[in-house]
């Protein structure tokens, strides 16, 4: 499984409110269905919960764009590249994403399809340690 993560956060002069509402009810529907449905297998936005009378965290959502290679990604790329609404989608993501703050991170996950034992083994036989 081939990930790419976007760490974004919202341009000043929004509210972490108007930034959700825009991300869920323009961005989101419309660039989805545009550029993703034949390559993305998953998209899926993670929004931060700001504590209160905490400091704000360096960004307000992290995007994941999950495909089932890396070629599939870069076939995605190329596809965003040949069309012109590609032009639309910056635009959009210019006017609400602060791209100055914003970092996109490609990772390779291994996901865990054993189940959890009842009972954990000891920690020295993990390492290969004679237990006595």
């Amino acid at each position: 499984m081939y990930k790419i993560k976007a760490f974004i956060k919202r341009q000043p002069h929004l509210s972490y409110e108007q930034f959700v509402e825009h991300y869920e009810n323009w961005h989101a529907p419309w660039g989805y269905p545009t550029f993703c449905a034949q390559y993305v297998r998953r998209y899926i936005r993670h929004y931060v919960k700001h504590p209160d009378n905490a400091p704000e965290f360096p960004f307000d959502v992290m995007t994941e764009f999950w495909f089932n290679s890396e070629q599939d990604f870069h076939a995605w790329c190329k596809y965003k590249d040949d069309h012109d609404l590609s032009t639309d989608l910056l635009n959009d993501e210019l006017s609400f994403f602060d791209l100055h703050n914003a970092w996109v991170v490609p990772f390779e996950s291994i996901e865990e399809t054993r189940s959890c034992p009842e009972q954990r083994p000891t920690p020295g036989l993990l390492r290969g340690e004679q237990h006595v």
